[in-house]
């Protein structure tokens, strides 16, 4: 009996002894699913978190768009970081005031010990981390990204008629900017009123890419109207808008900005008043289909690549234009060409790779004709009157129909393989010399090729 008992007592203290290990990790799970990563009370506080998060996106949103309608009833337009600000919102660094958010919140107040905070950037709710890393919340409102002033008014309207896109205020800006996807480029473009939703193209965050479709409710934009309160048209506006095929401008327009419609390869209709005082570099660099302009008779230079691989055919220079930049007119297909009677300077490539151009005559203005300045064209006839001073290095070379030039007596200096000189049969003929002496500037070594002149002295 007495034996039967110690052994009972054992097994029972053996069994208490299990329920305690078995309590104990039973414990361990409960307060790690409690306190741990993944535990209860931390997704719970996660998912207050996000809660809070979205309330407060809600409630910037609704701030956002009553002052929005505010400012439409009004016909005015309204700044939305300056409303914020002056209503108490954010702070002058954008950081949201704790007092807006809610005293009972544990987001701090961006100062260094009071951890995270909420703040608006490029017109985004961002939380930031301990860590300072900004993660985007979403959208509030649209954001104005010029460095410059800009006049009241939208800039883009949508009419479903005629499925026309209208341009509204006075200067028009846009900003290029690199976006956390890897590689991608997008287009910020400012708008002249912060939110205008109705009939507005969007072109912001994340709603169209540079190359891609100009689509408003689904459909494509093929034309523009710049309407005449607009007399500026800067940097990149429609940079590679590939889908336009005419723009209509409106003879208040003065300026035509750097690049304004560089890539709109399908652009075919537009024409140029004359009261035009600027037309940028690269303005129409890549218009495939465009070929033919009108050239205002208000601007005195053709600036660099302002044509460049466009698909201009026939080419008429006013007198007005004095000089041609660096291939202003390279690589199109120009077939005809008048350089009028006002050029005085051809820069390098002007004419350059056109290679449907068969004849050309240098008028008596030019005094200086660049650099493969009609490099690789197909010139069969070279006509170059008496006036011009200088002919740079290769500015006619490549040309492998051309047999024959003659130089007036006006060119002074000559570059190095200026003419085709290994062409077969070709000639070439200097007016009023007698000899290499009398250049003030010659290649150093056989600065004909293989080709002897002929030299008329009278």
């Amino acid at each position: 009996m007495i034996k039967k008992d110690k052994g009972q007592k054992g097994i029972t203290l053996i069994a208490l002894v299990v329920t305690i290990i078995v309590l104990l990790i039973l414990a361990g799970i409960s307060i790690a699913m409690l306190t741990g990563q993944n535990g209860i009370l931390v997704r719970g506080q996660e998912a207050a978190t996000k809660t809070e998060h979205g309330t407060l996106l809600e409630r910037l949103r609704l701030e956002a768009y009553e002052a929005n309608l505010d400012d439409v009833e009004s016909y005015g337009s309204i700044d939305m970081y300056d409303y914020f600000l002056s209503e108490g919102i954010m702070t002058e660094d954008g950081i949201i005031n704790k007092s807006y958010i809610g005293e009972n919140s544990k987001i701090g107040t961006g100062d260094e010990d009071e951890g995270n905070y909420y703040k608006i950037e490029d017109g985004y709710l961002c939380y930031v981390t301990d860590e300072l890393e900004e993660v985007p919340l979403g959208k509030v409102f649209e954001v104005l990204v010029s460095n410059e002033e800009v006049d009241d008014g939208e800039i883009f309207k949508y009419s479903d008629e005629s499925k026309t896109t209208i341009v509204g205020i006075k200067q028009i800006y846009t900003q290029r900017f690199e976006t956390s996807e890897e590689n991608d480029q997008k287009m910020l473009t400012k708008l002249g009123s912060t939110n205008k939703l109705e009939g507005t193209i969007k072109l912001a965050g994340s709603e169209e890419f540079w190359g891609k479709k100009i689509v408003v409710h689904g459909e494509e934009i093929t034309k523009i109207v710049i309407p005449d309160t607009v007399v500026k048209i800067a940097e990149s506006v429609f940079f590679r808008f590939v889908n336009i095929e005419s723009v209509q401008l409106d003879a208040n327009l003065r300026e035509i900005g750097d690049y304004a419609f560089d890539g709109c390869e399908k652009l075919n209709s537009i024409t140029l008043s004359d009261d035009i005082t600027y037309l940028g570099t690269g303005a129409f660099d890549g218009c495939e289909r465009l070929t033919s302009i009108h050239i205002p008779t208000s601007i005195t230079e053709i600036k660099d690549r302002t044509f460049v691989n466009s698909g201009l055919t026939s080419v008429t220079i006013p007198s007005n234009i004095t000089k041609i930049g660096a291939s202003a007119f390279s690589s199109c297909n120009i077939q005809t060409l008048d350089l009028g009677t006002g050029v005085q300077e051809l820069e390098n490539c002007a004419f350059g790779y056109n290679r449907n151009l068969t004849n050309v005559t240098i008028p008596s203005s030019v005094r200086l004709i660049g650099g493969e300045a009609f490099n690789y064209c197909n010139l069969q006839s070279l006509t170059i009157e008496e006036g011009v001073t200088e002919i740079q290095w290769s500015a006619f070379n490549s040309n492998g129909s051309l047999s024959s030039v003659t130089l007036p007596a006006s060119v002074m200096k000559l570059g190095s393989y200026a003419f085709p000189y290994n062409n077969e049969g070709f000639s070439i003929t200097i007016k009023g010399k007698t000899g290499i002496g009398d250049f003030t500037e010659l290649p150093n070594e056989q600065p004909f090729g293989n080709v002897t002149p002929t030299w008329q002295s009278e």
